[in-house]
């Protein structure tokens, strides 16, 4: 995989108990759409704010495009959220694919992108007033 680069992604704007996709198109700096089908895995992982390099909070595996190979959606449940403490979270996709290097092949992790997502709190209600 030549020409890999990461690029600014949306900030996203949830709240803590929302269901909800995020949609990437994994491509080249020339727009050619990359077959993730021939990588390892596909991941979204979610990290604490600014802090890329650290370990992630969350790591959710995406599910490729039957439409379009260079396509792939991370899905995050209701409950996805609930141990995280903090208001705004960084996230990233990631591709796993392996490279061969001489007669060795090697794994990698490439990082595609960066972007934030603010969680809001679930407002609470009383339901007795109902």
């Amino acid at each position: 995989m030549a020409d890999l680069y990461a690029n600014e992604l949306i900030k996203l704007e949830r709240f803590k108990g929302d269901t909800f996709p995020v949609a990437f198109k994994f491509t080249y700096d020339d727009g050619v759409g990359i077959d993730l089908t021939e990588c390892v895995a596909v991941l979204l992982t979610i990290c604490p704010f600014g802090r890329y390099e650290d370990e992630a909070i969350l790591t959710k595996k995406m599910v490729i495009s039957d439409d379009d190979h260079s396509v792939a959606t991370a899905y995050f449940t209701d409950t996805d959220f609930t141990g995280i403490d903090a208001m705004k979270v960084s996230y990233q996709p990631l591709l796993i694919h392996d490279v061969v290097e001489g007669e060795v092949t090697v794994r990698k992790v490439t990082r595609r992108g960066e972007g934030d997502i603010i969680l809001y709190p679930d407002i609470k209600q009383d339901m007795s007033v109902i």
